[in-house]
């Protein structure tokens, strides 16, 4: 499109369209809030590498600068090492190799912390290519960014958003008359197309800038068109050529949800099905900021359509049904739709729509920067503090080491000098950090599109009942197995009740068990004595709420603000270990010891103690916890809640009986 065809468009388009930026101002004020924001999100890009798909991503990365070759068959488990290997993301996996070996995992944080500033400066870089109410932006900037953050992982699609934000800076510029090196679309797009199979997103982008103008103009912009095309052309420049483009495709149709591993995997769920299960509380914030920014992106297609920016119009519609079908695809409708809601929204203009006088206008408007501002300071400090990640129970933590709640450091560790017999038999989401941390092939990681549908199928099957794992075992010559005991208790059960598995090692993540006929009695690691030493008296007067006094609940959230908060996890995980065996008198004493070791800080600990006490018949103690529980369980934790009243109105009818 040609300056004079923009300024032609703009014309046409009158009064409701913004103005270029060049007129525009940004206060002190509004400086300081725009910047409180990109920080506040930067923060919560600093935590605990926990994905479990990051080892699986250093280990190709090292694979890759080691071989001096790109991989074609798997190389990192012995069970399908058969199967075709086409790495789409291997730009992002030496990438992610040189920089743990210049600077250790710390590294690996500060890199995505940068993707995640990277993201939302060059979205605010676009929204100001307009002139518009800035308040508006921070504002957005804030929603947008509280909707993606569960995704703020070291992960390969952080740089995919990245190059989306910054292809539709490009598009943006030239869609509003002003100069655009569009010829950078075309290295940018084959460095992704390196980098991450969500180059096909970026796609979908240029599709909706070329049929935008079309529509706008009523007629194509050439450059842009020639551009966009020589843009898709380098799909096929990577090592895997055709069949890197088709598996990137291919990948698309498996992730959604009626296929087997969109129905397997917990990121794939949607943010409908999140309401109604278990993950809410978890994700409560990103969830509910996620659907107030679906609806003002829907809002806001209206006054996009009259201001003729058919483009921006488009990237709503196309991005809005990817986010309400799988909460992941969150922060590409954020990138997609945020300059085109700042535009289209003003908040001046929403609060003139209420009626207020002027100075009640102007005053909300000057307050909105001092309230930003104060907003990401005490959300900072929770965050920086953890309090925000336990709030909701979430198994982030601030920092930049690994992060031992969510992957099996200790365990990894231990087994690393244990010489242990034989191949192990792991988890899914297990299989990647080990393979990393082990520097050997594991049973299954989550590589799905290696793994493929049938041996996912097996490995399902594998771990349902004992005979399958023995089944396993003979196959494959398994000598000893790690899990995450809260995640499968099925097979805790299961192996802890069979004599051919000895327990070895168990941590607050992760237990090993080894083949007894194949192991002495000597690896057995001093954590199990341990585990089954006698547990702390189980003495309810000084547990808080039963006998000692309970800090009441504001001054537990103040905490969350000068102090770096714990979760009694060691404690927790044992009693949870003992509950799974069946020993309801450890499972009480260690839920009373986690219970004393947080002060009385959370509810569901109550609800457990409760649930001991009750099996060791001491109803009155049991009916106690349960009111504690009660009374601070959310109200979205309807089945918690439902649970605990039928226990209490249980305790009720049997202490009334003769």
């Amino acid at each position: 499109m040609s300056h004079a065809t923009a300024e032609s468009m703009r014309s046409r388009i009158g009064s409701t369209a913004p103005d270029p930026v060049s007129e525009s101002r940004l206060s002190r004020f509004d400086i300081a809030s725009l910047l409180a924001v990109i920080a506040l999100l930067g923060l919560f890009a600093v935590r605990q590498v926990g994905s479990p798909d990051a080892g699986f991503h250093l280990t190709t990365g090292e694979w890759i600068l080691e071989e001096r070759a790109w991989p074609r068959t798997d190389s990192f488990t012995y069970t399908v090492n058969d199967h075709a290997y086409i790495d789409t993301s291997w730009g992002y996996d030496v990438l992610l190799a040189l920089v743990e070996r210049a600077f250790g995992v710390r590294g690996l944080v500060f890199l995505h912390v940068a993707f995640v500033i990277a993201i939302f400066s060059l979205l605010a870089a676009t929204a100001r290519l307009i002139r518009g109410d800035p308040r508006t932006l921070v504002l957005l900037l804030l929603l947008g960014g509280l909707a993606s953050e569960s995704r703020f992982e070291v992960r390969p699609e952080l740089l995919s958003y990245v190059f989306l934000a910054f292809a539709a800076y490009l598009l943006h510029r030239r869609a509003e008359g002003l100069r655009s090196r569009l010829w950078i679309l075309v290295p940018l797009f084959w460095v992704w197309s390196n980098s991450h199979s969500l180059f096909v997103v970026g796609w979908g982008l240029l599709a909706c800038f070329n049929v935008g103008t079309w529509i706008a103009a009523r007629r194509i912009d050439r450059s842009v068109l020639g551009w966009s095309l020589a843009a898709v052309a380098t799909a096929i420049v990577t090592p895997y050529g055709w069949a890197g483009l088709r598996q990137s495709l291919i990948l698309f149709t498996r992730m959604q949800r009626g296929h087997l591993f969109g129905e397997s995997i917990g990121e794939y769920e949607s943010p409908w099905e999140t309401l109604s299960s278990g993950q809410l509380g978890f994700y409560l914030v990103p969830i509910l900021c996620l659907f107030l920014f679906v609806g003002i992106a829907l809002v806001s297609i209206v006054p996009l359509w009259k201001q003729r920016r058919i483009h921006a119009v488009l990237l709503g519609l196309l991005f809005v049904l990817p986010a309400l079908t799988m909460v992941r695809n969150a922060p590409l409708l954020v990138v997609a739709c945020l300059p085109g809601a700042v535009w289209a929204l003003p908040l001046p203009r929403l609060l003139a729509a209420l009626k207020l006088t002027a100075p009640a206008r102007q005053a909300l408007l000057r307050a909105v920067p001092i309230v930003v501002v104060l907003f990401a300071i005490v959300m900072g400090l929770r965050v920086y503090n953890d309090a925000y990640y336990m709030q909701r129970r979430r198994l982030e933590r601030f920092g930049t080491g690994w992060n031992r709640l969510r992957l099996p450091v200790e365990a990894a560790a231990w087994a690393r000098n244990a010489d242990l017999p034989g191949r192990m038999l792991n988890t899914l989401g297990s299989g990647g950090y080990l393979m990393w941390a082990l520097s050997e092939p594991v049973f299954i990681d989550g590589r799905l599109e290696v793994i493929g549908e049938d041996f996912f199928r097996e490995y399902q099957r594998n771990l349902g009942s004992l005979d399958a794992i023995e089944a396993s075992v003979s196959r494959y010559d398994i000598g000893w197995m790690i899990f995450p005991y809260r995640d499968r208790p099925d097979v805790l059960q299961a192996v802890s009740q069979a004599p051919r598995w000895r327990l070895a090692y168990i941590d607050d993540r992760a237990v090993v068990f080894v083949r007894a006929e194949r192991t002495s009695a000597a690896i057995v690691d001093d954590s199990v004595r341990r585990a089954h030493a006698p547990p702390p008296a189980l003495e309810l007067t000084s547990v808080p709420g039963l006998g000692a006094r309970r800090p009441g609940r504001g001054r537990r959230w103040l905490s969350g603000l000068v102090r770096r908060q714990t979760y009694p996890v060691s404690s927790y995980s044992l009693a949870v270990f003992h509950y799974l065996r069946g020993d309801w008198h450890r499972f009480a004493a260690y839920s009373a010891a986690a219970i004393r070791e947080s002060r009385g800080a959370y509810f569901e600990l109550y609800s457990n103690l409760g649930s001991g006490l009750e099996a060791l018949g001491q109803l009155r103690e049991a009916r106690r916890c349960y009111v504690i529980a009660l009374a601070e369980a959310p109200i979205y934790r309807s089945g918690r809640m439902r649970t605990l009243r039928q226990a209490i109105a249980s305790i009720d009818q049997r202490t009334r009986l003769p």
